[in-house]
């Protein structure tokens, strides 16, 4: 058997798994801590973070500017004083450092040249760059791509408006890089933007960040923010929370006829793909909290064709398109527009997947169409363009099918979720490496 294939079988999720920390949560949370040590040198205690290859390239990055990082089981300890310039940074495959680092060792005043690895070199930046030359900075990139090279203006703009964009990372750089500018007796950095701000759950969670690590702001309208001139990053101790995103597969795989107890959720949560929980009210779904404990079961008969708006949490399209796949009829998910510039396109590599089980999956500007049938076909080979969570979607979708199917690149759930085939396997008893 090829080292990076699996072999798919049917069957019901059944039982208990604590759910691995939040990626978005932990990167912003070891970001923040590494500028706090910067700052001020005070070291942080991070609880319960991610063990995913974004977290463990930012985690080579702080390494590389001079921290200290101790490991304790699930815990980091961040500890140093200013960070050691380097001429060159490596963001590995991670889309959220290759979109904030930039801005932030802008503030930072490097002249720095950004790569990354893999898909991410082929993934568009341009929001970044335009971002930074808003703030005066010179950038030189590719197309819109890695490799950029940032050459920082000597004095930013005490006020930032913010150009329409699709993704909310490059502002929750200039949010996290804030407490570097210099503001020359003003009363700080005030961002707006004429246009809603994207994904605004991202930024929500990013400024919740901010308060925890000692940076304070003030918002001014639904459309403008000031981050406080002289507040500055301090260490703290901080919990990472468990991961939504990786929550919505277990989710959509009780839902196909069976039944989950999911820890370490909260149900208060500010990451964008809590969204999922808007399934609760679903016919066939029985959802219960019990603290931190999360049940979920669901009868696949009961089930109905649906629409979904993802707009504001794209990384629910491929759970929920595993999902439509299983429902007869179509189902309509928005937000499909912002899958072309992922790990892959996953939109397409969603259509090629889910299509050789039978279901047919059409992309259509904003909207994914998906007309499902009640059981998949068996016996394919796919491929999971070395996307995580297309990855995860087969998984989910083949748990209703009518025999085994082989999946190729299985490996690449490392990059949010490395623990995801060992509890999958636990849980369903459906798949064999």
């Amino acid at each position: 058997m090829a080292q990076d294939e699996v072999t798919m079988y049917p069957g019901r999720l059944h039982g208990e798994v604590r759910m691995p920390a939040s990626k978005s949560d932990s990167l912003r949370a070891t970001m923040a801590a590494g500028l706090a040590a910067n700052m001020t040198g005070e070291p942080s205690l991070i609880r319960r973070v991610s063990q995913c290859a974004d977290q463990k390239a930012l985690e080579v990055f702080l390494g590389q500017v001079g921290l200290v990082l101790g490991h304790a089981g699930s815990d980091l300890a961040v500890s140093g004083s200013q960070w050691v310039k380097q001429d060159r940074i490596n963001c590995g495959e991670s889309g959220f450092l290759a979109r904030t680092l930039p801005i932030i060792l802008a503030a930072l005043g490097w002249e720095s040249t950004v790569l990354g690895e893999g898909s991410l070199a082929e993934r568009p930046i341009r929001e970044t760059a335009q971002l930074l030359e808003t703030l005066g900075g010179f950038v030189s990139a590719r197309a819109g791509r890695l490799p950029m090279r940032i050459r920082p203006a000597a004095i930013p703009p005490h006020r930032v408006e913010i150009p329409r964009m699709e993704s909310s990372q490059p502002i929750s750089g200039l949010l996290m890089a804030a407490p570097l500018l210099q503001y020359a007796g003003q009363p700080g950095l005030e961002v707006s933007t004429t246009h809603p701000f994207p994904n605004s759950g991202y930024l929500a969670m990013t400024l919740r960040t901010l308060e925890a690590f000692g940076v304070h702001y003030e918002e001014l309208s639904g459309h403008s923010l000031r981050l406080f001139s002289g507040s500055s990053y301090h260490g703290a101790s901080y919990e990472v929370e468990g991961d939504w995103s990786a929550a919505a597969f277990w989710i959509v795989g009780a839902l196909m006829g069976g039944d989950v107890r999911l820890l370490g959720l909260s149900p208060h949560s500010l990451q964008p793909d809590m969204a999922i929980a808007q399934i609760a009210t679903w016919p066939g779904v029985t959802w219960a909290w019990h603290g931190e404990v999360l049940e979920v079961a669901g009868c696949l008969e009961a089930l109905r064709p649906f629409e979904f708006d993802c707009r504001n949490c794209p990384d629910l399209i491929p759970p929920l398109a595993a999902l439509g796949s299983v429902i007869e009829g179509i189902s309509v998910i928005y937000g499909a527009s912002k899958l072309a510039s992922k790990e892959s396109d996953r939109g397409a590599a969603l259509a090629e997947g889910l299509g050789k089980l039978g279901a047919v999956v059409r992309v259509a500007g904003d909207e994914l169409r998906v007309r499902g049938q009640r059981r998949l076909s068996g016996s394919a080979n796919l491929w999971s363009h070395n996307d995580h969570r297309v990855v995860m979607a087969l998984a989910c979708a083949s748990l209703a099918c009518d025999g085994p199917n082989q999946l190729w690149g299985y490996a690449a759930v490392s990059k949010s979720y490395p623990e995801f085939w060992e509890e999958w396997i636990a849980g369903s008893r459906s798949s064999r490496p």
